[in-house]
């Protein structure tokens, strides 16, 4: 009888050590979903996105690309929409880089709307891999329920003269993945209309009035996006 009894605990001690690991599988798991975030707006891309040359009043970092640094178009964007908006620039970027990343995002995130901008940090290279790259990451985003909208890249000047011509190239490669992929556009390269007064002086970053129009434009490219016109 008392060998029983040894038993019938032994059991309950088992089933107490079962029921405790099930019960902390539960809350690790509970604990990493909980990472995950929802924004409506998730503004993507390198310095443009994140706000590099911006460099008006009220910004709460000097280092311009600091996760903390509210400059540039997304702030402005901000407040057109009345709407959160995750930044997910990243100094430096690469499209490819860029292209690997988003998937993270898009999955973390669950943005209803992304604004892509990349390309930049790419200058000389292959516009036709660039384009692909661009088109890959517009298909992801439509997979993960996201709609994508893309822009040019703002005009480029002094030492950045150089790569004029393969920016124009690049700008016409945007607009085509546009065309061909049903998406809204947002021609900063129209809108800038090769006004040197919007670039910082690195002749390649918008300064404050440039992200202002920036903001303006991917405004009117999401009003397209919402109401379907492309």
């Amino acid at each position: 009888m008392k060998s029983l009894e040894v038993r019938s605990a032994g059991i309950f001690a088992v089933l107490g050590i079962i029921v405790s690991s099930m019960l902390l599988v539960s809350s690790c798991g509970s604990n990493s979903s909980s990472t995950d975030t929802t924004y409506k707006y998730v503004a993507y891309g390198d310095s443009m996105t994140r706000g590099a040359g911006d460099y008006s009043a009220g910004v709460v970092t000097t280092d311009r690309c600091s996760e903390e640094f509210n400059g540039g178009y997304v702030p402005r964007l901000k407040n057109i929409v009345g709407e959160e908006i995750a930044n997910e620039g990243i100094c430096g970027e690469s499209i490819f880089t860029g292209e690997r990343r988003l998937r993270i995002v898009l999955e973390r995130d669950h943005p209803t709307y992304i604004f892509i901008l990349e390309g930049a940090n790419d200058r000389g290279g292959s516009v036709e891999g660039i384009a692909a790259a661009l088109c890959r990451m517009v298909e992801m985003a439509k997979r993960n329920n996201a709609t994508p909208i893309i822009g040019t890249l703002p005009p480029v000047f002094d030492e950045y003269d150089d790569f004029a011509e393969w920016t124009n190239s690049m700008n016409e490669a945007i607009r085509k993945v546009a065309v061909d992929e049903t998406v809204a556009l947002a021609d900063h390269a129209v809108a800038f209309n090769n006004d040197r007064s919007l670039i910082w002086r690195d002749g390649l970053h918008p300064n404050e009035d440039g992200y202002k129009v920036m903001a303006d434009t991917w405004y009117n490219a999401l009003l397209e996006a919402q109401a379907g016109v492309m």
